[in-house]
Order: structure tokens, then sequence, then C-alpha cells
């Protein structure tokens, strides 16, 4: 379908790591103190805490595919799910100029 890659970009866009990183940052700073922050980044430092990160970077990759993959083999279901919830209550015409756009 062509909007696959389309849905992809998207949901990349938006719900990479780097798009969220700020809002994680934030999250963790309200979350935590700088005794806490500091302690973190002692382990991490640590041989387990590398040895920690190493893995979780490597999960991280696993998971993005996982879900890229997730998302392609559900794009039909994805595509009508969108129309349905967001198609039906556009009148007739509307619709039409929607489609048009898109191609």
């Amino acid at each position: 379908s062509i909007y696959k890659s389309e849905i992809i970009l998207f949901i990349n866009k938006f719900f990479s790591f780097q798009s969220l990183r700020p809002y994680i940052i934030e999250i963790y700073r309200d979350l935590n103190t700088l005794s806490d922050i500091n302690g973190v980044i002692k382990f991490y430092s640590s041989p387990l805490g590398k040895k920690l990160l190493e893995k979780e970077s490597q999960a991280e990759i696993h998971l993005n595919q996982l879900i890229q993959k997730r998302v392609q083999e559900n794009m039909p279901q994805i595509i009508s799910w969108i129309q349905q919830k967001f198609l039906k209550n556009l009148p007739n015409n509307q619709i039409n100029q929607e489609i048009s756009a898109v191609h």
C-alpha cells in the first residue's frame, strides 16, 4: 500500500527516541534528584552498567524493528481503522478532496 511508508515515516518522526528525547529528559528530571542522577551515572560508568547499556541499545534496535514490522503487517487494518474513524464524519465531497490530495 502507498500508505505504509508514509505511516512508518510518521511514526518515526513523532515516536522515535530522538523526537521523544527532550520529553524523556524532562520526565527523568522531574522524577529524580541530582543525587539519583549522579548515582545512575556512576552505575552506568561501571563494567556492569556499560554492559547493560550495550544490551539496551541492541534491545532498542530490535524493538524498533519489531514495531516497524508490526505496523507493516497490520497496515490494512490501520488504514481501515483510520478511514472508519475519520473519513466517515466528512461529507462525500470533502472525502473526494482528501483522497485527491493524497494522490
